[in-house]
């Protein structure tokens, strides 16, 4: 298993980043599922709390990676939420300056064998960019997302620095709701969107609530419920059904 930290200067953070790149490798300790020239790309985001390194520390993403022969990539984008910034354009970086970046480096697949998932932020990012930029990603995979960053700091304030998020700034945030009613969604329509939540998660409403508006909308998203908290307990078991979902081993259109 290759498992690389890449330093680069990113002009849309205006800054020198870290971005992991985990690359697959023949083992005897796992049996592949696929031949090597058919390999995957998914861009693999973090939560609030945590960083880029939080899927190698908590998940057997490496061995996900082997067993479906994925090339994940983890970037990191602080407290950010994935939105653009002032000074930081987090948005941009993950959608546009991070595959440019990786196109120079290595030979990766194309849109059809792209994928974007996450946790919690993570789920966040996952909706946003993916509604927002869905010409880069074949399928989405949301889990236990947050569906609102404004119901959030009203919810949960200890989560959040004193104005850490200024509200002039918040109100030109465009929330996955929004991009849904502005018709973000029709590129996923049959199918190409997942969510995953568990039912004990505090997020587990929201998440119900954004797939019966996606299908109140005539988007026919696919989701799976089941047993979990928010926590890696879940989220380990999560990605692995998301990557059996990109690699259309497993259906969970109702």
């Amino acid at each position: 298993m290759g498992h690389l930290l890449l330093n680069f200067s990113s002009k849309t953070l205006r800054q020198t980043t870290q971005v992991q790149v985990i690359l697959p490798e023949a083992s005897n300790d796992v049996t592949p599922l696929y031949p090597e020239d058919d390999i995957i790309l998914i861009y693999l985001l973090h939560g609030l709390t945590g960083n880029a390194s939080e899927w190698t520390r908590f998940s057997k993403i490496e061995y996900y990676a082997k067993k479906y022969n994925a090339i994940i990539v983890l970037p990191e984008v602080h407290r950010s939420f994935y939105l653009d910034q002032p000074g930081a354009q987090y948005e941009q970086y993950v959608s546009t300056d991070l595959p440019k970046f990786l196109e120079r480096w290595f030979k990766i697949p194309a849109k059809e064998k792209t994928f974007l998932s996450g946790e919690s932020m993570g789920g966040y990012g996952t909706l946003r960019i993916g509604l927002t930029h869905s010409k880069n990603y074949e399928k989405i995979a949301a889990l236990s997302p947050v569906i609102s960053l404004k119901k959030l700091i009203t919810s949960e304030p200890d989560l959040f620095a004193p104005d850490e998020w200024a509200s002039s700034q918040l109100e030109r945030v465009r929330e996955p709701l929004d991009l849904l009613m502005e018709g973000k969604a029709e590129v996923y329509r049959d199918g190409k969107l997942l969510l995953l939540c568990g039912t004990e998660d505090e997020f587990y409403e929201d998440t119900r609530e954004f797939e019966n508006k996606c299908k109140q909308h005539g988007y026919n998203v696919a989701s799976h419920y089941e047993t979990g908290e928010h926590s890696w307990l879940y989220w380990d078991h999560a990605i692995h059904r998301a990557i059996r979902f990109f690699r259309d081993l497993d259906d969970y259109l109702q």
